[in-house]
């Protein structure tokens, strides 16, 4: 199967991975044929891409870290949640949030991947600017506990930093969502009011019993840096602990690859090569080194143009080698089709990606220009 942006989707095209709206309902099933209506549907709920079928890519099949339906769940029981907090918010009461839904949902998705062996976040997520806060929310809570499983924190903390992770975002839901709605640039006093909303989530959290102290410590430090220069206390050095760490630089690698209303959706190579620059600086280093290991730079079934001018797609990324992966070529230097052929490529080989996006097409007939050192080398140094 290979991935497609809803913009470059037509009609006859066939559904490879079945697609989900809000609440899990089921909007095309596996093997559905696209038609001028569904595509206008996928546009209108703003769903970023899907997997459709190919010739060639049977075995292509990107896998999650924990089941799709375990994301849809969490992403459900937060809903409804922060749903009713606002609207108590609006309406000028004080309303209770109870967290025992969103816990057990997060249990259950973070129980599958703690038992998982050297795992590797290899899917494009399928991301909706519908439901943008809590895919973010999500997101991040996997990608924490896969950070935290390789840097080898204690199951329990590793539980504890993913509901801090699903909550991280709170505060946002006591503040006018027009800030976060905004296209342009913020005001000095709007930035302001927004460098507030982890304490107001922290406050919240604390107040009604909902994290413990050290999932709250995440929702409170999510912005911060480790050279001081986050916020809301601009906190570094030793007060700020490890879980913190590993959560601010989730939070920024993740939304760079989401869906923002100021600013367009980003692959993950360029979203790790943004953290990895910052590592030793506004990063945590340990951290950094941990998400080239187990995030795929280029996930499986996305587009890849080589610097020998051939282009195809991702097959499979191993852990620990996430900047090499397996890649079936399908055109040659010339653009030509050729016969499938895969490659592992490795530095020994010369071979090297040097661009990557959602469509095929695209990707190969983009013009681009030779880099003085490859990403992955790039990737490497910097990791290094």
């Amino acid at each position: 199967m290979i991935f497609s942006t809803t913009l470059d989707l037509t009609p006859g095209q066939t559904v490879a991975r079945s697609v989900y709206g809000k609440d899990n309902h089921l909007l095309m099933k596996r093997g559905y044929e696209l038609t001028l209506s569904s595509i206008a549907l996928l546009t209108e709920l703003t769903i970023s891409g899907i997997y459709l079928e190919e010739e060639g890519t049977d075995d292509i099949c990107p896998t999650d870290v924990v089941e799709p339906e375990s994301r849809i769940k969490c992403q459900n029981a937060l809903e409804r949640a922060f749903a009713g907090l606002q609207k108590g918010a609006s309406n000028g009461k004080r309303v209770m949030v109870n967290p025992a839904q969103i816990e057990a949902a997060t249990r259950e998705m973070v129980g599958s991947l703690l038992d998982a062996q050297k795992p590797v976040l290899a899917m494009l997520d399928l991301r909706s600017e519908n439901n943008a806060l809590f895919q973010h929310s999500v997101g991040c809570s996997v990608l924490a506990s896969l950070l935290g499983k390789e840097m080898k924190l204690a199951d329990d903390m590793i539980r504890q930093l993913a509901m801090g992770m699903v909550f991280h975002d709170f505060g946002q839901t006591l503040q006018p969502a027009s800030l976060y709605a905004k296209k342009g640039t913020l005001t000095d006093a709007e930035r302001k009011t927004v460098q507030e909303h982890p304490r107001l989530g922290f406050r919240k959290a604390m107040e009604d019993d909902l994290l413990s102290p050290l999932a709250a410590y995440v929702v409170l430090r999510h912005h911060e840096r480790v050279d001081g220069q986050g916020y809301p206390d601009g906190i570094k050095g030793d007060d700020f602990k490890r879980i913190g760490r590993i959560a601010a630089l989730v939070e920024v690698y993740d939304t760079i690859i989401s869906l923002r209303p100021y600013a367009p959706q980003q692959m993950p190579d360029y979203a790790v090569k943004q953290v990895l620059c910052e590592t030793g600086t506004a990063f945590d280093k340990e951290a950094g080194v941990a998400l080239v290991k187990c995030v795929a730079v280029y996930p499986t079934g996305c587009a890849v143009r080589l610097n020998t001018g051939e282009s195809g797609l991702v097959v499979s990324t191993e852990h620990g080698k996430t900047t090499r992966p397996l890649v079936r070529l399908f055109y040659n230097e010339d653009n030509s089709r050729r016969t499938p052929e895969d490659v592992q490529l490795d530095r020994s080989d010369g071979r090297c990606i040097i661009l990557s996006g959602m469509s095929l097409e695209k990707v190969r007939r983009a013009k681009v220009s030779l880099p003085k050192i490859s990403i992955a080398d790039e990737l490497d140094q910097l990791a290094a």
